[in-house]
């Protein structure tokens, strides 16, 4: 009951989620991760783990990528990146590239992707190709399809910022913050333990039109790291969280209505639950005149929480489509609904098989209540019996399997004494046979011999 409390009290928290589950997208990922198929497609190395995405293992010559299914389509956007890069060695590499490009870019050199590219790479470079000693650094490139990525010079040449950043093996995961409003962009980092976000690099008039599509790359060479991705969400920022409109409020008292309804009805059926399974240990204790009145008003009351019980399951599930439509799937808050309305079917097909065994047993009923009562005693003893005896022939399979595999260990020691007895027999006899076509061979030469004198 508490963890239920609790959850549902996790509702209540913010009165604003309505409002800020329109402003992150669907597309957006969040752990624990099943599969990702639905938005974003997968090549190489990558694999999808219950908590990161990884590009690349920590091996030679892999290359990763994930890719949005469909085009952006929000003019002025925001994406968080919670990332970690790390490895076995004192040095590792490439890095990892993020992607807002007018196409899905095929394999290539460039943090496994495409050295020539329309839109926009930000690139997490590990490995120091031009001898700056700057790296790890964050860099950014904004592409026209002409302009080549240099790997040799660390794309020093068609950089529009980056700064260093010690952003490779550490405990705990790093981040990296890109807005894009009014053709601004501006890059952040938050790096390790950090809870702030650091400018890296801003640039005016970058023209990134709607349709391109989101991507991550990672790439390994002869040295190599694990690329790692725990998050990635994007965000509208026409949508302002701090601007709230008479819809959004209205939209806002919505969800806190229905989430007010899901608590209230929740915890009304819940008492009445704890009153059922405890009335239902009492259920063939007939100690008074009437058992058939005593179980019938049970059954009634069974019907009757069964009716209430759907009815919340019902809101619960139209509750979690609704948080489902404006909160991305994968999110903590969603996975903890879909959770408690399995409880609560589960809690249903309890209470519905109950009214069914009820069911049964009514229709025995008839107008002598002793023998109604002999019946529900004389089946419940039955069905004990029936258990004890099921109990009992558990056991003996039992005995019988520990039996049969000491009847097994001797049939198999005595075949082994057999066949090692006729294995010396049939030695023995395999040396008198060759014997005697060894004493025959020497009497067929000593003949030959004689004739041959007897020539001369």
């Amino acid at each position: 009951m508490k963890i239920v409390y609790f959850i549902l009290g996790i509702l209540f928290l913010s009165k604003s989620l309505a409002l800020y589950s329109s402003v992150v997208q669907k597309s957006s990922l969040f752990p624990p991760y099943k599969e990702i198929d639905s938005e974003w497609e997968t090549r190489g190395s990558t694999e999808i783990r219950p908590d990161v995405i990884r590009l690349t293992p920590d091996n030679r010559n892999k290359k990763g990528h994930i890719w949005q299914k469909s085009p952006n389509k929000i003019p002025n956007w925001e994406i968080e990146i919670t990332f970690n890069i790390h490895g076995n060695e004192k040095y590792g590499a490439d890095g990892l590239a993020i992607w807002y490009t007018k196409e899905k870019l095929t394999d290539g050199e460039v943090f496994g992707s495409k050295n020539y590219f329309t839109g926009l790479g930000i690139f997490l470079d590990t490995y120091d190709n031009n001898g700056n000693n700057d790296n790890p650094f964050v860099q950014a490139m904004v592409g026209n399809g002409i302009i080549e990525y240099e790997g040799d010079v660390d794309g020093v040449t068609s950089s529009i910022g980056q700064c260093s950043v010690a952003f490779r093996n550490l405990n705990e995961d790093s981040s990296i913050l890109v807005t894009y409003k009014d053709k601004q962009l501006t890059i952040k980092t938050r790096i390790g333990e950090s809870k702030s976000f650091s400018k890296c690099v801003y640039q005016e008039n970058v023209d990134l039109p709607t349709g391109y599509y989101f991507g991550i790359t990672a790439k390994t060479g002869s040295i190599h790291d694990y690329h790692d991705i725990t998050k990635f969400v994007v965000m509208d920022k026409d949508l302002d969280i701090n601007k709230y409109t008479e819809l959004d409020k209205k939209k806002d008292e919505e969800y806190i209505e229905k989430k007010t309804s899901i608590y209230k009805t929740h915890k009304e059926i819940q008492q009445e639950l704890n009153s059922l399974i405890n009335s239902k240990n009492d259920l063939f204790d007939f100690t008074n005149k009437d058992p058939e009145n005593e179980v019938l008003k049970f059954l009634t009351h069974v019907t009757t929480q069964n009716k209430k019980l759907n009815t919340i399951l019902e809101n619960l599930h139209d509750f979690t489509n609704y948080h489902a439509r404006n909160q991305p799937t994968g999110t903590e808050l969603h996975l903890i609904l879909q959770d408690l309305e399995k409880q609560m079917l589960q809690n249903g097909e309890e209470i519905s098989s109950i009214e069914n065994q009820l069911n049964k047993l009514s229709k025995f009923f008839n107008d002598d209540v002793l023998s109604k009562h002999e019946y529900f005693v004389g089946t419940i003893e039955t069905l004990q019996f029936s258990i004890e005896d099921f109990q009992f022939l558990i056991k003996q399979q039992k005995i019988g399997h520990e039996s049969l595999k000491g009847e097994w260990s001797r049939e198999t020691k005595n075949i082994n004494s057999e066949v090692s007895k006729k294995s010396h027999l049939t030695f023995w006899i395999f040396c008198i046979v060759c014997q005697f076509l060894l004493a025959i061979f020497v009497w067929y030469l000593k003949h030959e011999q004689k004739q041959k004198i007897k020539v001369l």
